[in-house]
């Protein structure tokens, strides 16, 4: 079993590359100020290797001919620009992350920005550059900065304690440094996360993360029951003792502490959901609302993991950024 994933990152640089216009953010100014923050060891332009970003059972399902020219055309036509960011989580381990800025983007200016919590595990859910057309919905349309945290098991099979904690700090440290940065607008900052990025927000969230409002995509909100199916995969990517994993996954679900949830959450879901079933996020929103905390849920009929099969719901998150924008 697997997460499904929004926006999976590619860090093995081959030979390919891919000519695109000149823009203001290739001046090398810009780039120095992207690397100027303590906790970042690199910034640099992102590069186009799309074949090599798959993991290697995908790769297999695909026609490379078809598949570059396919990402090269979308790469080419990307209203926004990318940057591949090296930085600090909180436990100072240097992880991946990506920068993508709008159309006409000028560093003297300020954006609102969202970090954006894909799903997936190991080297699924990173971004790509194959996924530029995802991202100009939230960029071009409405003029916003993302930031995408890669996870610290991006490329590795090594198992560390990062499902629930590792991947949570990676988000939070992202989430500082985006502030950190003189064209966002620190008043209004978002979260989005899809399904296991669900469980990331949630839990950033109970940390204290601050931001305006949240955006959950077919979210997972009770870990201890995906872990029924998918206790080898779990266990694979937790790095837990066997003794600590039932206390963990209970802390890492938050229809057990809807009280720590403090910002404005929309959750959209999926009926047809069997990877992170709607049952749980239907909980979740029933307690929240019984708290009084703002939130919405929209379910979609037909609608699969990371509704794939829906059409039409970025309005919905449109209009929710926009309400708790100040």
């Amino acid at each position: 079993m697997r997460w499904m994933t929004l926006v999976p990152l590619a860090a093995a640089m081959l030979s390919l590359s891919v000519s695109a216009p000149s823009r203001a953010t290739d001046d090398p100014a810009f780039l120095a100020s992207l690397a100027a923050p303590d906790r970042v060891t690199t910034a640099q332009p992102y590069p186009w290797v799309p074949y090599a970003d798959l993991p290697k059972d995908v790769r297999q399902k695909q026609d490379r001919a078809k598949y570059e020219s396919k990402c090269r055309n979308r790469y080419e036509k990307g209203r926004g620009r990318y940057f591949d960011i090296r930085y600090k989580s909180l436990d100072g381990k240097v992880v991946e992350g990506v920068l993508a800025v709008p159309v006409g983007f000028n560093p003297a200016k300020r954006y609102p920005a969202i970090v954006m919590n894909h799903g997936g595990s190991g080297d699924r859910g990173r971004f790509t550059s194959c996924k530029v057309t995802f991202i100009d919905r939230f960029l071009t349309k409405q003029g916003y900065v993302v930031f995408f945290p890669q996870y610290r098991t991006a490329h590795t099979a090594k198992p560390f304690d990062v499902v629930g904690k590792g991947d949570v700090e990676d988000s939070m440290a992202i989430l500082d440094l985006a502030r950190s940065y003189p064209f966002v607008d620190k008043a209004n900052v978002f979260f989005i996360g899809e399904s296991r990025g669900g469980m990331v927000t949630y839990l950033a969230l109970k940390r204290g993360a601050q931001v305006n409002a949240a955006v959950i995509l077919c979210g997972l909100t009770n870990f201890e029951d995906f872990s029924k199916k998918n206790l080898d995969l779990i266990e694979k990517y937790s790095g837990l003792d066997k003794n600590a994993f039932k206390d963990a996954l209970k802390q890492r679900s938050v229809v057990n502490w809807p009280e720590s949830i403090k910002v404005p959450v929309l959750m959209l879901h999926g009926e047809a959901d069997t990877v992170t079933p709607l049952k749980s996020t239907q909980q979740l929103a029933k307690a929240l609302k019984g708290l009084g905390i703002e939130s919405k849920l929209v379910t979609y009929p037909k609608g699969e993991h990371c509704l794939k099969g829906v059409k039409g719901y970025e309005p919905e998150v449109y209009a929710w950024l926009k309400k708790y924008s100040r």
